[in-house]
């Protein structure tokens, strides 16, 4: 049974973790996707690693550019004046609440691995460059940055893209990214000829007015769960030259060609699953052309559907990453804490305190799974996971396994 589940209070989600900059996030930031295979990070933190503040450019470069295991804290706007720094291994750059600006400073990552970037914002292209260019890199994490530079006008060649990547570039992860105003968006595999066996993740991202690329995949096999477009003129998401890309619980809204195959003799393919089409879009595809399992447990942060366009609208970009997560309608606001769920998370059952009513427990896709009238709700036979349950006041909390 399915059930769309529209009616999510303001309920937080009471469920962290630890990393190296923030003592508590909310669960549902926990990296996940192809950055965390052989040879990545579990999370955020570099163990062993020097944590350094940094203000200016100078000092944000010489760190960047070090050979030393780095946690490199931005604490300021920095200009650079249309430069490049070449990052090395080994390095988590992560901006400091909102602070971490950074105008015409292109990163790049070339031949380089396990490097997280975190909480930046970046605009403003310098020399016709990408914001962030990736060439054989592998193990990256970019994660609640933001991307934007003058918007969809003038010279579309004026800047290039936001976050390419080039070469045989892999494992690469891209979460809670908010993508706007722009030309090209996402472009992995620079030509028809560069489509190695590349493995990306995106998901949580929210994309807005950006033309295309979002991104434009060729090769090798790629993830895209529970994203939000929002009003992409040309395309969303372009899979070329074979690639196979798992498309799944997205939300497309006024998007032109939601998912495609463009400018490429050899078309790509997708699996696709879960995905909303809104308002003017088109290329509203329902029928997969390949078959794609990730090789990693996500779980528990594959978002409904119904939920994405709150969630991703509101938690995507810096900022946010000591956030907590509350999604939905105020109507129910001043009766959130009469009902509580104990232990949360748990190993196998819990306890609903000061309820005697019906409860409905529901997966991340929206499948019932559990239902009953007493206190105890029994996960024992369920994998391990997040799950919503749905009281009979209308009320939702979500655990987790």
């Amino acid at each position: 049974m399915k059930q769309t589940l529209h009616f999510i209070t303001a309920i937080p989600i009471a469920l962290f973790m630890t990393t190296a900059a923030f003592a508590q996030e909310p669960a549902l930031y926990k990296q996940v996707g192809f950055s965390t295979a052989t040879g990545g990070y579990a999370n955020a933190d570099l163990t062993g690693g020097t944590v350094v503040s940094v203000s200016t450019f100078s000092a944000l470069k010489s760190n960047a550019e070090s050979s030393s295991k780095l946690v490199i804290k931005v604490t300021g706007a920095i200009n650079g004046g249309n430069a490049v720094i070449n990052v090395k291994s080994n390095k988590t750059i992560i901006g400091e609440g909102t602070k971490a600006d950074l105008k015409g400073v292109q990163l790049v990552l070339s031949g380089v691995s396990n490097v997280i970037i975190r909480n930046v914002k970046l605009h403003e292209t310098p020399d016709n460059g990408d914001l962030i260019g990736l060439e054989n890199a592998k193990n990256i994490w970019v994660d609640h940055c933001e991307f934007y530079n003058v918007g969809i006008t003038g010279n579309k060649d004026e800047y290039d893209g936001m976050l390419d990547a080039r070469g045989s570039s892999q494992n690469i992860t891209v979460s809670w990214n908010y993508f706007h105003d722009h030309w090209k968006g996402l472009l992995f595999g620079s030509s028809d000829s560069d489509n190695a066996d590349r493995k990306a993740t995106f998901h949580h991202n929210y994309f807005s007015n950006v033309n295309s690329r979002l991104p434009s995949y060729r090769g090798g096999t790629g993830h895209v769960f529970s994203n939000y477009y929002e009003n992409i003129p040309t395309s969303g998401v372009n899979s070329r030259v074979n690639a196979c890309l798992r498309i799944e619980n997205n939300v497309f809204q006024n998007v032109l060609q939601a998912i495609t195959s463009l400018d490429s003799d050899v078309k790509g393919k997708w699996h696709v699953s879960n995905n909303s089409f809104l308002g003017t879009t088109t290329g509203a595809i329902e029928t997969s052309t390949c078959s794609f399992t990730p090789p990693y447990n996500y779980s528990a942060v594959l978002t409904p559907t119904a939920l994405v366009v709150d969630l991703v609208k509101g938690y995507s970009g810096i900022g946010k990453l000591d956030a907590v997560i509350s999604l939905g309608h105020e109507d129910f606001e001043e009766n959130i804490n009469q009902s509580s769920i104990v232990p949360n998370p748990t190993e196998n059952s819990v306890r609903i305190l000061d309820f005697n009513g019906l409860h409905s427990v529901y997966d991340l896709q929206g499948n019932l799974i559990l239902q009953g009238n007493g206190e105890i709700i029994d996960l024992g036979l369920q994998p391990a996971g997040m799950y919503f349950v749905h009281f009979d006041n209308k009320k939702v909390k979500i655990i987790k396994k």
